[in-house]
């Protein structure tokens, strides 16, 4: 979050993913008191999560959203159609927090980046001090931890994440594999 202030207010913010990450960075938009946020992902029980958890507007697609609309967007996905997603729905002068890892390379509009002069940047790694906010506001009741999680024996791992890519698998939180 910090990087993404860098550049000013975050004002009405788009968040592109609704997974577990995508759901912890609302959560902390919520709590930095950001009014406007419109979550999109492919899946409507990750949307019904990211109602409950404060976001003000959902949608499974980006192409009914207005283009140039979000001072901030966030893209927790990583792949080429969101990156190109969340510059296409950024206005002139905002910000594009690239979060997720999906995919290595992706083409966006540079034509887009330079003409609207909208900053990238990159927000993948913590500090030490930023643990100690986390476990502030978890002490101090601001922000909630993760809900639901759900353990797998790591020889089923595939069949989870196959199930996950074809959106056969509807779960909401966090999966871990263990031995």
């Amino acid at each position: 979050m910090e990087q993404a202030k860098r550049f000013g207010a975050l004002g009405e913010c788009l968040l592109i993913g609704a997974g577990s990450i995508g759901l912890a960075v609302l959560t902390v938009l919520v709590r930095e008191g950001v009014s406007s946020i419109t979550v999109v992902d492919l899946a409507r029980p990750r949307l019904d999560a990211a109602l409950a958890a404060g976001a003000t507007a959902v949608a499974t697609t980006v192409d009914d959203l207005p283009v140039h609309a979000f001072d901030t967007s966030f893209d927790v996905v990583g792949v080429p159609a969101t990156r190109r997603a969340a510059v296409a729905h950024t206005r002139h002068g905002g910000t594009v927090v690239a979060v997720g890892l999906g995919a290595d390379e992706g083409s966006i509009s540079w034509f887009d980046v330079v003409r609207r002069e909208i900053a990238l940047v990159g927000a993948n790694t913590f500090t030490p001090d930023d643990f100690a906010v986390a476990l502030g506001w978890l002490a101090d009741g601001s922000v909630r931890a993760p809900a639901v999680s759900r353990t797998i024996p790591v020889e089923h791992g595939g069949a989870v994440f196959q199930g996950l890519a074809e959106r056969t698998d509807d779960f909401v939180g966090k999966t871990f594999l263990a031995h």
